[in-house]
């Protein structure tokens, strides 16, 4: 039987998955977990560029872009982080502003995308390999 390069891929994929190994440096109590995890947007504000980028080398936050000069000589960055790493976040020359709750925005833009494929004649069969379930 012929197995395609990209099969074996998403099957190690999913092997590693089953036996814990985990992504991004995340701990695998979040990762493997079933219970809701909120991620919020926040902007990241620093009076001197040496006090954001001590901030970013020791919480290591999942940046969104580049970091911005503001008027007034402090730095700013936008983070995705969890509520408690927020709070994790502020110190001494810091603030940590909420934007949006990027979990609920996703949730939100997921809900606009359809089910199914719609350039797919409406007599086509599929092909490739698959298992063939019923639909419940």
């Amino acid at each position: 039987m012929y197995v395609s390069a990209r099969a074996v891929g998403i099957a190690d994929v999913r092997a590693d998955a089953r036996v814990g190994i985990v992504d991004a440096g995340r701990p695998e109590e979040a990762a493997m977990s079933t219970a809701p995890y909120e991620i919020i947007r926040v902007r990241v504000t620093a009076k001197d560029a040496e006090t954001l980028r001590t901030l970013l080398r020791e919480a290591r936050p999942d940046v969104g872009g580049r970091p911005r000069k503001g008027e007034d000589g402090s730095f700013s960055v936008d983070a995705y982080v969890s509520p408690d790493e927020a709070e994790a976040l502020e110190r001494e020359g810091v603030v940590v502003t909420t934007l949006e709750n990027a979990t609920a925005t996703g949730r939100a833009r997921q809900a606009e995308v359809g089910v199914g494929d719609r350039f797919a004649s409406a007599d086509a069969v599929p092909r490739g390999l698959a298992l063939k379930v019923k639909d419940a």
